[in-house]
């Protein structure tokens, strides 16, 4: 489920603001409403109308251990002073509020032995069929549709939650044994233990053992049918939410306006934890604002769903999300995302999704899953909040939006691809106690960006080694130099050396003294005829999934005598179209253009105008499809 994290709440202050290095955008105020009158139920109830008599109802009370909040606009005309009239309008919206709880409760609560989906499916042996309420059959439906899209949803980790609960609540607490873990992993997994049938209404399991927990859809649900019940009955206006889980009808009708709410920012690690040695549950009360934002009716924006990591907080930092892959119970942490929020038409989809992000390891990991499953999603998701405490970071924006740029990067990159660049291997070391590691990469993106002074940059992705030793402190004055060698048409082993897994010890390389004391690995292979810039790193500039590395040139060294521009661009080792080619005889023309193999074929564009200017001059090398891998070796 998602947590009690997102607000629905009201006050005619703006609240505290947390400190956030945002991408855009301006939260809004959120108000905080004072109960005022208490009427014959367990539940609190307040009144408030505006100077134009229209009149809300604030329901309050807490249902299966999580809180709710339910706003009603009352019909036209009811004044708020005719308490007979709001008396009958609050036992109305009661008999709504009761009647869904008693529906979830019933149907899909997985702590009710009583449940249909306790008492059915969980309770089933292995190959019985189990017939399905129409309310149980949507929520499998779904889950079936949100589990396909990858191993964050998986709602048949109920063991291993339920292991973990055990073991951290027992005295004294201990984290479950490597063996205890994966006994459980093999009751786990969507795909391999479930097997519905929507149109029968039936449902099978392969494993007897195996046990679903729907928590993570089941709120969003309820709180969905309690809109629409309620919007049914007659009110027009009116906005639930249960447990960080909103959804909203129509306008506030004491505002004019459409509903608005916030979302709370996680606390800080050191807050979070001296909250739960105090109380050892901790819970996110006053927290800041992150954000504030509008539910519309006009897009189909209407429901938001929350995810922390703070309001279920257990031992040692575990909280309430399961890695089904490692079987792990996730921390409270640094870099992973600490809050999730996003919208959408639904709130059921809404609660999912934001859950499904809190199980990414980074905030950009996160907002990568988001995009990719969005196109797959049975619903709409339109826009995301990723709040993580590294750097004190908040991603937010329009799903749509990124999609869009996404795809005009997807069609950049293509057109990119047809032109043949330059290929360089970057060589580096560090300096780790008194052994020097060597490391290096083939890159086709080197670049010269300045004459006065002299630099050149390339592009590093930051999932590769070469990026965290670029990044690295190691890199200090003794050994720093980065040594950029551009390879000729006769060395497109070298760099397939650098972009495979082959064995560093092929590769032969050696010390070369720069001026003074400063020192680089220079490749011996390449000396023939090839051009080593030696540099030291200036800058490094985040460039979304990668880093541009910026270096400062300390001398260029070209081995071999002055030739005339075409002989050496017809030497010159390019890569275009997933394949190394060269300029051919030192012309601009004439030359054949090789075919590449089934694999390079299946992940080629489609010829750009700029292929069919190329194809006439440039000679394909190699044709053998590679894996892009780091190569690095040790010397003391």
């Amino acid at each position: 489920m998602a947590d009690a994290t997102s607000s629905a709440t009201y006050t005619t202050e703006k609240p505290a603001r947390a400190e956030t290095k945002t991408k855009q955008g301006t939260p809004s105020s959120a108000y905080d409403w004072i109960p005022t009158v208490k009427f014959a139920s367990n539940d609190i109830a307040s009144v408030k109308n505006n100077s134009r008599g229209d009149v809300i109802i604030s329901k309050r009370g807490v249902q299966m251990c999580v809180p709710y909040t339910v706003l009603v606009g009352m019909p036209a005309g009811t004044q708020a002073d005719d308490w007979c009239a709001i008396g009958d309008f609050n036992l109305k919206v009661d008999t709504v509020i009761n009647r869904v709880f008693k529906e979830c409760n019933d149907i899909a609560n997985c702590w009710n032995a009583n449940s249909e989906l306790s008492q059915g499916l969980n309770a089933a042996e292995a190959g019985a069929k189990v017939s399905l309420s129409a309310h149980l059959t949507s929520l499998l439906h779904t889950a079936n549709a949100l589990a396909s899209l990858g191993p964050q949803f998986d709602p048949t980790v109920e063991p291993l939650c339920r292991l973990w609960r055990e073991r951290l609540s027992q005295t004294p607490p201990a984290i479950p044994t490597e063996e205890e873990i994966n006994r459980e992993k093999a009751l786990v997994g969507w795909a391999d233990h479930i097997s519905l049938d929507v149109d029968q209404r039936t449902v099978v399991k392969s494993h007897s053992l195996t046990r679903v927990d729907l928590c993570s859809l089941a709120k969003g649900w309820c709180v969905d049918r309690m809109a629409e019940q309620l919007q049914s009955a007659g009110f027009t206006s009116c906005l639930v939410e249960w447990g960080g889980d909103i959804r909203s009808v129509g306008i506030n009708p004491l505002e004019g306006r459409h509903w608005e709410c916030s979302i709370s920012c996680s606390p800080s690690l050191a807050d979070l934890f001296q909250s739960f040695s105090v109380t050892t549950n901790a819970k996110g009360s006053s927290l800041p604002t992150l954000a504030g934002l509008q539910l519309k009716d006009q897009n189909g924006e209407t429901a938001l769903a929350t995810s922390g990591d703070y309001a279920q907080l257990k031992k040692w930092g575990y909280h309430h999300i399961v890695d089904p892959a490692s079987g792990m119970l996730l921390k409270a942490g640094w870099e992973a995302p600490s809050t999730c929020s996003v919208t959408s038409n639904s709130c059921q989809l809404a609660d999912a999704v934001s859950t499904c992000m809190m199980a990414c390891p980074t905030a950009e990991s996160a907002l990568a899953w988001l995009l990719e499953a969005a196109p797959k999603l049975p619903g709409v998701i339109h826009r995301y909040w990723i709040y993580s405490r590294h750097d004190n970071t908040l991603l937010h924006g329009n799903v749509a939006e990124e999609m869009q740029r996404l795809e005009a990067g997807a069609l950049l990159r293509k057109a990119l691809r047809a032109i043949p660049n330059p290929v360089a291997v970057i060589i580096a070391a560090t300096y780790t106690k008194g052994v020097r590691q060597v490391h290096g990469i083939t890159v086709s993106s080197c670049v010269w960006c300045s004459r006065t002074p002299p630099m050149l940059s390339f592009n590093i992705d930051k999932s590769s080694h070469m990026h965290s030793v670029l990044c690295a402190s190691r890199l200090d004055d003794r050994v720093n130099t980065i040594s950029v060698h551009f390879l000729q048409a006769s060395q497109a082993e070298v760099a397939r050396h650098f972009a495979t897994c082959t064995s560093p010890e092929h590769v032969e390389w050696h010390w070369f003294k720069v001026n003074g004391t400063r020192e680089a690995p220079t490749l011996k292979v390449v000396e023939d005829g090839a051009t080593v810039v030696y540099c030291t790193r200036r800058n490094l500039l985040e460039t979304g999934d990668h880093h541009l590395v910026v270096v400062d040139v300390l001398k260029v060294v070209h081995n071999g005598t002055d030739q005339e521009t075409d002989t050496l661009m017809a030497k010159s080792l390019l890569y275009g179209s997933r394949r190394y080619v060269s300029i051919g005889d030192g012309s601009r023309t004439g030359l054949s253009n090789g075919t590449p193999d089934k694999a390079e074929t299946q992940e080629r564009d489609s010829p750009s105008l700029v292929a069919e200017v190329y194809k006439h001059s440039v000679k394909e090398i190699d044709t053998k499809p590679r894996k892009r891998s780091i190569f690095s070796c040790c010397t003391s």
